[in-house]
């Protein structure tokens, strides 16, 4: 009899936790516990708009900045052909060889004209190579009846877009002085100093930028960032809306002064990497020597450095190579 009442009451126990799961139950798949799970997805899917909203604007910023510089080398041709005319008509010296080569010159600027859009290429086709389904993840953790169907399951992995910005690495050019490319390094052949910069415009968010001094001096080097509108003609180290650091000194240069300051001690030794962070939203730039373990910072003027920015290097001593590592990360 004992038994029978002991089976009897476990059984209601049993009914009691099966009634109170049935609750909580019901409480779980509740509409307001899913969203949880759905916010995280909309958080995601909002940041990776954003993601690509920032190089589609980069992108944007870099046709800007190429047609910019071919409308200038197309005023400084037709500038020296306009001087060549003048002078021409003013001596009456004008040989039929010398008529021809302006005729040659005209035609080939307008060919370049006519064909303006054809001159700058936007490569969209990396776009098919891209497997969406491959974006997020979405598994299921819970052990299934024999009964239930395995769901499909939806992927996304957050390095599919990552992997799509990293590729828009920063890269070189050289606008004054005695420098070449070789790839995304840049070498210094003689003395005095050459003025580069970056091809990538930073307007909004965090870059970073890795850089291999793969032979140095341990001074003449400057690094930092540049308004964008500075004049192509003219050297950085002149003027203002920059500021960078010296490598090798005390010294930093904001906004075209020169300013002494021990907290601002760079070194670097040969195959050393230095890491500029160009923070757009924060106003300021930093830079990061891991061998040494030092952190550097600068607060920018936008008002005398406006955006965008573009990454700025100078160069003075021969033998100098600098080169941007694939850990770049926009």
């Amino acid at each position: 009899m004992e038994h029978r009442q002991q089976l009897s009451l476990e059984f209601d126990f049993i009914a009691n936790e099966y009634n109170l799961l049935r609750s909580q139950q019901s409480l779980a798949f509740n509409i307001n516990e899913t969203d949880v799970l759905l916010n995280q997805i909309d958080t995601w899917e909002a940041e990776t708009f954003q993601k690509v909203a920032m190089v589609a604007d980069n992108a944007r910023n870099k046709v800007r900045l190429l047609f910019h510089e071919i409308e200038e080398d197309m005023n400084h041709q037709l500038q020296k052909i306009s001087i060549e005319l003048r002078t021409a008509k003013d001596t009456e010296d004008y040989a039929e060889v010398k008529l021809e080569q302006w005729k040659n010159q005209l035609k080939e600027l307008k060919e370049k004209l006519d064909q303006l859009h054809e001159l700058i290429l936007v490569d969209t086709t990396s776009n098919n190579q891209i497997e969406c389904r491959n974006f997020l993840k979405v598994k299921i953790k819970y052990t299934r009846h024999a009964h239930i169907h395995e769901s499909a399951e939806i992927q996304q992995s957050p390095q599919g877009i990552n992997s799509a910005i990293t590729q828009l690495r920063d890269g070189f050019k050289v606008i004054t002085g005695n420098a070449h490319l070789e790839d995304l390094t840049v070498v210094h052949d003689k003395g005095d100093y050459s003025d580069i910069r970056g091809i990538n415009l930073y307007e909004s968010g965090e870059h970073h930028i890795c850089f291999k001094f793969e032979q140095t001096q341990n001074k003449g080097v400057m690094l930092g960032i540049i308004a964008s509108t500075f004049p192509t003609n003219k050297k950085s180290y002149h003027g203002g809306s920059s500021y960078a650091w010296c490598i090798g000194s005390k010294m930093c240069h904001l906004n075209g002064v020169w300013t002494d300051n021990n907290q601002h001690d760079i070194n670097v030794d040969v195959n050393d990497e230095l890491i500029l962070i160009i923070n757009c939203n924060q106003k300021k730039i930093s830079l990061i020597n891991e061998r040494m373990n030092k952190h550097h910072e600068i607060s920018v003027d936008i008002q005398s450095t406006p955006l965008p920015w573009q990454l700025r290097l100078n160069l003075l001593f021969p033998g100098d190579h600098v080169r941007i590592c694939s850990q770049s990360t926009h």
